[in-house]
């Protein structure tokens, strides 16, 4: 990775791919330094400004001789320091786009950029990213907590002679000192979920993915969760959350964005005088708007 210093003062900081030579240059200039040097005009400094966008992405699947649209031109955007809930019914096309984000399916269209760094070219961004799956996915049953922590620490990269301070200082932040000798298995359903939480900002990753993190959770433990989500937030963790627990969503989120039939039906900020006003019914109400819910179908998605 090169650095040039193009100028002040008001730096901004630009990254930008480059074929020749392979990897990265990152740009530091002002906005006049931007127009007038050369190539200047052809960064765009609003696509990698630090933030998880999704441009413009598009996957088809095949099943049986039919092509299923899972999405159609989506585009999304998480910036650091925020929390967006991801909502819609069953189907939509939510746990695709996480998947094309990991890197375990590939779009048809678009790209994913990561502070950005296209995925597609360069994998690597990825390590700016922390997954946590729905369900006990994330860690390994017959493991103790320290056990999972140390040893997805070395799976993700974190020296070795760093993985002691970084298991200690994971079991302190999300309450898992006292559980630290038991096995995964063993744990109640809220403390699997700060396991999951504490694994996947175990490399202190900018950005979280959060797939139905509150299923199964009781009202002491979603608290807990809750708690937590804004502590990460306040640190400067992008937050993408998948969600159908609307009440949890308005308590942390800053945006919402509905998903349906593989494309996006409406975003909108979470401290608009509507949903303040409505409560939970606020964004239910937003999401059968936009979604077409018959009544009789309401808590099914």
């Amino acid at each position: 990775m090169t650095v040039v210093n193009m100028g002040t003062p008001a730096p901004i900081e630009y990254v930008v791919p480059m074929s020749e030579p392979p990897g990265l240059v990152r740009v530091i200039a002002t906005e006049a330094d931007r127009r007038s040097a050369p190539g200047g005009p052809r960064i765009d400094p609003v696509s990698v400004l630090p933030a998880l966008r999704f441009r413009n992405v598009s996957k088809t699947f095949r099943e049986h001789g039919r092509v299923i649209p899972a999405l159609s031109d989506v585009s999304i955007e998480v910036g650091q320091g925020e929390i967006v809930a991801l909502i819609g019914p069953n189907g939509a096309g939510k746990t695709t786009l996480i998947k094309i984000l990991c890197g375990l399916v590939l779009p048809d269209q678009g790209s994913v950029l990561l502070d950005g760094c296209d995925t597609g070219t360069t994998p690597l961004a990825r390590r700016s990213l922390g997954v946590v799956m729905e369900g006990d996915r994330d860690f390994y049953g017959m493991l103790s907590v320290a056990e999972n922590l140390t040893y997805f620490a070395g799976l993700m990269g974190v020296p070795g002679r760093e993985i002691g301070g970084r298991v200690a200082a994971a079991l302190a932040r999300f309450g898992l000192v006292d559980l630290a000798g038991r096995q995964g298995r063993r744990l109640s359903r809220g403390q699997k979920q700060r396991l999951s939480l504490a694994l996947g900002m175990l490399h202190d990753p900018r950005y979280l993915i959060l797939d139905e993190p509150t299923l199964g959770l009781d009202p002491l433990a979603l608290e807990e969760l809750l708690a937590l989500m804004k502590d990460l937030r306040g640190a400067g963790v992008g937050i993408l959350v998948a969600s159908h627990d609307l009440a949890a969503l308005e308590k942390v989120a800053d945006r919402a964005i509905i998903l349906s039939g593989g494309t996006i039906r409406h975003q909108t900020r979470l401290d608009v005088p509507e949903l303040k006003a409505g409560g939970h019914d606020g964004l239910l109400d937003m999401f059968k708007r936009h979604v077409g819910m018959p009544q009789g179908e309401v808590g099914q998605w």
